[in-house]
């Protein structure tokens, strides 16, 4: 096989974050490797990993020359990422996560439209998997080319987690992993991962996309992402309130480098939020089957609603809301409890909320 060797620049960087990830690692890595185009290396940052993914690592590396492992203290997904851009040497860079998998074709035919169609960046479609088989329904794209324009009107329709379409296809109906990304472009415009637990990949592609003047979708289905389902519990124990601050400042930041106006896509944001909390608060407050201990999960419930009533007050400092979503945010953050007997009333007499 024609390897890349350490002192060569290769055709592609695959920088893949590794944390506790020995169940999938293997499985990732091998995809890698069967990959057709074979000028690459793969950059594995362990990030504190407490299993056997660092001897997994090791193990691959001592294999293939291609493979680098940097080793650090738990820093995150996002600093991890950061830290493989500044090592990478390739000339695209791709991003994979450590329990997912990539068709033997994918770098070719992302590389091969960027040529054909000349255009800035290319996208793969992608599946959702797990241990029951694949589901190759996840996407709902046109494939295709597509103008600035377009590009940017989705990248509004993603600040406002809006399952809208736009001339019949939504280009954010795919996984961050299926992009072929330019390293020269991510260097130049000093593109990188924000500091917060959720939502960093987004940001970092909306502002790669903004960059964009246009872009190629391919018809297949060439990353495949493993489904790992969570309780909402957990979805609810996991909502971070620092992240949607750091969410909403680099928008903001994003509109301004790019010259977007987001008022409108922001105050949709905020009011889903809104909507969101309360139905997951109202699955414990009503007692349901999966959280028997309705006392501790009334107590995390309560200290939560703090949280989401800071945050919605910092929101109004900020940006300008509708009087509607005004008088929402005061009940929750004056009285928590009569916003829940709402709610509760609203579901039961099946009264439709509507933003």
């Amino acid at each position: 096989m024609n390897h890349t060797t350490n002192n060569q620049q290769p055709q592609c960087s695959y920088i893949v974050p590794v944390y506790n990830g020995e169940t999938y690692l293997e499985e990732c890595l091998d995809s890698i490797l069967r990959q057709t185009a074979n000028d690459f290396e793969i950059i594995l940052i362990n990030d504190g990993s407490t299993d056997t993914s660092a001897a997994i690592c090791y193990d691959y590396a001592q294999k293939d020359s291609r493979i680098r492992v940097i080793h650090q203290a738990n820093a995150g997904v996002a600093a991890s990422r950061n830290l493989g851009i500044e090592l990478a040497k390739g000339e695209y860079l791709c991003f994979i996560d450590s329990d997912d998998i990539i068709a033997s074709t994918f770098f070719e035919s992302l590389y091969n439209a960027q040529c054909e169609h000349k255009v800035d960046v290319s996208i793969t479609k992608f599946y959702r998997f797990n241990k029951n088989g694949m589901n190759k329904t996840a996407n709902k794209l046109n494939d295709g080319y597509y103008e600035k324009e377009l590009l940017h009107e989705h990248c509004l329709c993603r600040v406002a987690s809006l399952d809208k379409n736009l001339g019949s296809v939504d280009i954010f109906f795919f996984g961050f992993g299926g992009i072929l990304y330019k390293r020269k472009k991510i260097k130049d415009l000093n593109i990188k991962f924000p500091p917060c637990i959720r939502y960093e990949d987004t940001l970092f592609l909306m502002d790669y996309l903004l960059s964009c003047e246009n872009a190629y979708i391919l018809h297949d289905s060439l990353y495949g992402y493993r489904t790992n389902p969570t309780s909402s519990m957990n979805a609810l124990r996991t909502l971070d309130f620092a992240d949607l601050k750091i969410q909403f400042q680099g928008i903001a930041q994003l509109a301004d480098k790019h010259k977007l106006s987001v008022s409108a896509q922001l105050e949709q944001r905020i009011a889903g939020l809104k909507n969101r909390y309360l139905y997951d608060a109202s699955i414990i407050l009503s007692k349901y089957p999966l959280f028997p201990d309705t006392t501790i999960s009334f107590e995390y419930a309560h200290s939560h609603a703090q949280e989401l009533r800071l945050f919605y007050a910092d929101s109004f400092r900020y940006l300008s809301l509708s009087k509607r979503i005004k008088v929402e945010l005061l009940l929750l953050v004056y009285n928590v409890r009569l916003m829940y007997k709402l709610y509760f009333y609203l579901k039961r007499n099946k009264i439709t909320h509507k933003n």
